[in-house]
């Protein structure tokens, strides 16, 4: 799903430059001075980015020419990777990434320069360390031959270039401190809901990078607009709290592009992140990059507009962190352990009481174990009970309390708290797409429907409503709105596309057609060999009508979730229902009971006793709002008398 805080209104300030205007030559704080060095032979000139021997020469990234700089300030030291990247990148999520691609450049570059000379040290499960002496000047510094790891720490004599960057670094912090003092005394507040969209920096002399620069800040405007949570401004730049700032630089056989969140008045980095632009760069700077960089603004920012302003830029910080740790395929575990370090800052914000809330509900859906599944549901829980009896008007923590009760299966709680959350907050997105998955998986499809085109209108930057759309219109019959929703995902996630056209082949298209995706690489880089060979056996058996109960067998223990679905299609109702009836219930999905293919298995006798074991017939019973398939005229059995049958059933055992 899409990150899942969102749905402010902040001010986008269009401005070029600003009180620390960003300019190519800057780079994160802590950093050695910038003067040229050798290592190994190998010159180093940090201001052009390029490495040198003799008549040779090679340009690397900003990124990767910080990292040489630090490596070369503590020669023969081990680095930790978790140093590295909080000294280069600054960040948490997608650093690792990041440290990887500029290591392997490094290594690139001087096997270039120096073919076979020693240079850097890999040291499992710790780090890296230069073996390659270093020379500054006339001084050579010689790799550290004490253990793996010491620290080496000799005197220095303060050399002029040393003076020079700490009365630089004093400067500096006296000019924040100055501006602070400034604008603390103008009519205009700083503000961190304003964001100002700086200098995209190009590669220097480079026509198609010039371009890509003025594509993507173009891009970046147009996708914060369009995201409904920004409105555009020429004017007051100096109120913004934020600065987009960013850099194209060389990289392999492309390009890419850094791009930085940095408070306005400090010049501290709230968030930063490379994009690869591979040898695509114009397609990518006008779709993805944008899309991405504006959702994590929007989602570090949210809360603004409904639950309190964010004043604190750190704050900020910590939430972009946790939202682009998310989208770049961390789960929900990097947005709770940043709003966790974000209370642990700030225990009296409501916006990370919110958001912890929100993060624990979510993570609990996937966790891996009971104890953990059930801890982090209390924690959900317990949170956001207290923010609504302190915070009644809250619409979000009706929606943490509404998701925490979807993932315990307490679907009438979970209904109720979402739809208060709906009444109280209907510019909150994300609720729209939570009370879908509810309605949807107790059977109400054709609300689910509209609940998720309801989703896609308020929510620009979600992916995951047009997938669900999709598959939701596929099962209803309409194969091309299902296709529409499946390409209007293509610019920005091709294989998430891809995945979802190869979805709606299989469950509801032509076998031939399924086969033919499932050969597709951008299909088969989706999934692991074995789940591969189970949906080719399940395709040809369906298409052929032969072989069902060997395809049957192929996919035994390798889709656990679609196991039930697998058997109805080939024919085998009775294995499906053991395998409905013996099912280990571990989360909140109900699989794919719902779905038209599954009518064979709903009109068993024994269809209710499962629907019993998920906590439905009591949710139908209660509130007395039955499922769509309840309205067919051929069911066999009138849904609230087995309904009550099965829940008698159910009291008695218990």
């Amino acid at each position: 799903m899409a990150a899942i805080f969102g749905g402010f209104r902040a001010r986008l300030i269009l401005s070029i430059g600003g009180p620390l205007a960003y300019s190519p030559g800057m780079r994160e704080k802590g950093e050695l001075g910038r003067g040229a060095f050798a290592v190994g032979g190998v010159a180093a000139e940090p201001t052009l980015n390029r490495l040198r021997a003799g008549a040779s020469s090679v340009s690397v990234e900003p990124k990767v020419m910080d990292l040489l700089v630090v490596l070369a300030s503590e020669p023969g030291t081990v680095f930790t990777r978790a140093s590295l990247i909080d000294a280069v990148w600054g960040v948490s999520f997608g650093g690792d990434e990041s440290l990887t691609r500029a290591v392997s450049s490094l290594r690139r570059a001087f096997g270039e320069l120096a073919p076979g000379a020693p240079f850097l040290e890999t040291i499992p499960k710790r780090g890296y360390r230069l073996v390659a002496r270093v020379e500054t000047g006339a001084d050579a510094v010689a790799p550290n031959s004490g253990p793996i790891g010491a620290a080496r720490r000799r005197p220095r004599a303060p050399s002029i270039r040393r003076i020079a960057y700490y009365s630089a670094a004093a400067a500096a912090a006296g000019l924040a401190f100055v501006l602070i003092a400034v604008r603390s005394l103008t009519s205009h507040a700083v503000r961190y809901d304003e964001v100002a969209v700086g200098e995209i920096a190009p590669i220097a002399g480079d026509p198609r990078s010039e371009k890509a620069a003025a594509a993507l800040r173009a891009s970046l405007l147009r996708e914060l607009s369009l995201g409904g949570v920004v409105s555009v401004s020429a004017s007051n730049a100096r109120d913004a709290g934020i600065t987009l700032v960013g850099a194209f630089a060389p990289s392999g056989a492309g390009s890419a592009v850094n791009i930085r969140a940095e408070d306005a008045v400090t010049g501290q980095v709230l968030w930063s992140r490379q994009f690869e632009l591979g040898d695509r760069p114009q397609r990518e700077v006008r779709h993805y990059v944008p899309w991405r960089i504006a959702d994590v603004v929007s989602c570090g920012l949210a809360g603004n507009r409904t639950i309190e302003p964010l004043k604190d830029p750190k704050l900020v910080g910590f939430f972009m962190k946790g939202c682009d740790g998310f989208r770049t395929g961390g789960g929900f575990e990097p947005l709770l352990e940043f709003t966790r370090k974000a209370l642990v800052y700030a225990p009296e914000s409501l916006t990370a009481q919110v958001r912890n809330a929100i993060a624990a509900a979510w993570t609990a859906g996937g966790a891996q174990s009971a104890a953990d599944r059930e801890d982090l549901l209390n924690v959900a829980r317990r949170r956001a009970e207290a923010l609504v009896k302190s915070h009644p008007e809250l619409g979000q923590a009706y929606y943490a309390h509404g998701v925490a009760d979807w993932i315990a299966m307490d679907w009438i709680s979970a209904e109720e708290n979402l739809r208060k959350a709906l009444k109280l907050d209907p510019a909150y997105p994300y609720t729209y797409n939570a009370l879908s998955n509810v309605v949807r998986r107790t059977g109400r499809i054709r609300e689910a429907v509209d609940l998720e085109r309801r989703a896609i209108v308020a929510d620009h930057f979600s992916l995951v409503q047009p997938m669900t759309l999709a598959l939701l219109l596929a099962d209803q019959g309409d194969l091309p709105g299902a296709r529409s929703q499946a390409q209007s995902i293509t610019m920005i996630d091709a294989r998430m596309a891809c995945d979802t056209n190869f979805q709606i082949d299989f469950w509801w298209g032509d076998e031939s057609a399924a086969l033919a995706d499932l050969a597709s690489e951008c299909v088969r880089s989706q999934y692991a060999p074995r789940q591969l060979a189970c949906y080719k056996a399940f395709l040809e058996a369906k298409r052929s009508k032969t072989g069902r109960r060997d395809a049957l067998d192929r996919c035994a223990g390798v889709d656990g979730f679609n196991a039930i679905r697998f058997a109805v299609a080939l024919g085998f109702v009775d294995d499906s229902m053991r395998m409905a009836l013996a099912r280990d219930i571990k989360r909140y999905e109900t699989p794919g009971m719902f779905y038209a293919g599954m009518k064979p298995f709903r009109r068993d006798a024994r269809f209710m006793k499962v629907a019993a074991r998920y906590g439905l017939t009591a949710a139908w019973l209660q509130s007395d709002t039955w499922p769509d398939f309840c309205g067919e005229e051929e069911l066999p059995y009138d849904c609230r008398e087995a309904a009550q049958a099965a829940q008698k059933a159910v009291m008695a055992a218990n």
